[in-house]
């Protein structure tokens, strides 16, 4: 039997976020994908974006104030 999965809105926003953010950057890095999707390496080290040379790209969606210190420390 089949258990229904909750949905996790947290990481659904997280998605949603990413793709958003994607959107906005393509013009400048065309062969922009995410991570989940073009590699498993970049997403376990918490880059959102592939093909963004030189830059590096970590979304957070928040509705609390960032703790930049905590993100870049990791």
């Amino acid at each position: 039997m089949k258990e229904n999965k909750k949905p996790n809105n947290n990481r659904e926003k997280g998605h949603r976020f990413e793709r958003k953010v994607r959107t906005i950057v393509k013009p400048k890095f065309p062969d922009v994908k995410t991570s989940r999707s073009e590699s498993r390496e970049l997403d376990n080290k918490g880059i959102d974006f592939a093909n963004t040379d030189p830059y590096n790209f970590q979304c957070k969606s928040l509705s609390k104030k960032v703790d930049y210190v905590g993100i870049i420390s990791k």
